[in-house]
């Protein structure tokens, strides 16, 4: 869709704040009585020729082409009136409504001219958007038979489908404003939607909360070059979550991430692994977060069965959720940092900004709720899952 920016030679007289108005049709009107014929992003020429005499009609055509989302008003060069009154000009102003002056050497025929191509090209490039997400869903769902078909459609649009291979999904994480309300997280989607789609080294989708970023790559990558396009990818997704975070206030986002595929018809896995890496990454220091890394997590983003992780989880840690929940206490915390040091207490107990004898007392109580003398290898994995299991739920 146009722009009102286009008409760089006119001379605007007033609503300069609405210049950024989207005109989708033209249209002149020299009626007195139009208030049926208002269209909304329509960008209307006029000479003014039917109210030069009444400034009441002219203030109330103003009101009603901007109370209809008129995109602006253009006045013809053989304007009927010396000047526009003083009302109109501060009436446009406020509701940032632009009316625009043409210069002695344009006509209506030429700008419309103008206009309607510059649509025509817009509308064009709109469709041709829309046709490459469509081929970019349908790699990812995994919709194509074969590469040839893939590539024939591709070409089609001018895409080349070397340059791509691997996904990453970023989400805004949950966030409130500055008067603690809940902010409109599907409105911050859009908003991060929109800017990312400024960015040229990118393709940007959008399906259900997900935003998905396709990198444009240079050049095919083998298993010697993963460790340099790991380093690429972690560049550009820094690169993006900077941006995002420092152009939309009190946010912060994740980003999964997922493995890099020769093959065209794999992208949908890179997709697949892009999701369950964007799980994992809200729990994270650094929310950025490739599949490759998940660990010991990939093994529990196999399991479907959510439910199932959830009762294993309060089975194994509900004695130590309660007595915390009861006291006040955060044994939970004390035994994940217990466990991330390697049971050193020395270090567990730094990290947590403890004296090294409270930590001690702490996993003595541990051990006391839970009911056991000592942590046993079995014990301590099931402790261990449950507690990078609640991390993900």
């Amino acid at each position: 869709m146009l722009e009102f920016n286009c008409l760089i030679n006119a001379k605007v007289i007033s609503g300069h704040n609405g210049l950024d108005n989207i005109i989708e049709y033209v249209d002149v009107i020299e009626m007195p009585d139009i208030d049926d014929w208002l269209k909304s992003n329509t960008l209307y020429f006029t000479s003014f020729y039917a109210l030069r005499k009444n400034k009441s009609a002219q203030i109330d055509l103003i009101k009603k082409m901007a109370q209809a989302g008129v995109a602006g008003l253009i006045l013809a060069p053989e304007f009927y009136l010396k000047y526009l009154d003083e009302n109109i000009i501060e009436l446009s102003n406020e509701l940032n409504f632009p009316i625009v002056k043409l210069p002695p050497e344009c006509g209506y025929a030429d700008v419309i001219k103008l206009i309607l191509e510059e649509i025509f090209k817009e509308n064009y490039k709109s469709i041709q958007k829309q046709k490459s997400k469509e081929l970019f869903y349908n790699l990812l769902v995994g919709k194509f038979d074969n590469r040839e078909d893939a590539y024939k459609a591709a070409q089609t649009m001018n895409i080349d489908l070397t340059k791509f291979g691997m996904v990453m999904v970023i989400q805004a994480d949950s966030v409130n404003d500055y008067m603690g309300k809940k902010i409109d997280k599907s409105k911050i989607e859009k908003n991060i939607e929109f800017k990312l789609s400024l960015l040229n080294h990118i393709i940007v989708l959008r399906e259900f909360r997900n935003i998905i970023i396709l990198p444009i790559l240079h050049y095919h990558y083998n298993d010697i070059d993963n460790k340099k396009l790991k380093s690429n990818i972690y560049n550009i997704a820094s690169e993006i979550r900077t941006q995002i975070e420092s152009e939309i206030d009190n946010i912060t986002v994740s980003i999964g991430i997922g493995r890099y595929y020769g093959n065209i018809l794999d992208i949908s896995k890179s997709y697949e692994e892009a999701k369950k890496a964007l799980i994992v990454s809200r729990s994270m220091a650094d929310k950025i977060l490739f599949f490759d890394d998940l660990k010991i997590y990939k093994l529990i983003t196999k399991i479907e069965d959510k439910e199932e992780l959830i009762i294993f989880c309060k089975e194994i840690l509900y004695p130590l959720e309660r007595y915390d929940k009861e006291n006040g206490t955060d044994l939970l915390g004390t035994l994940k940092a217990y466990f991330e040091y390697d049971e050193n207490m020395q270090i567990s107990s730094e990290n947590i900004y403890i004296h090294v004898n409270t930590m001690k007392y702490r996993i003595k109580r541990i051990k006391d709720i839970l009911g056991i003398e000592d942590f046993s290898t079995d014990k301590k994995v099931e402790l261990y899952l449950a507690l990078k299991i609640k991390e993900i739920l």
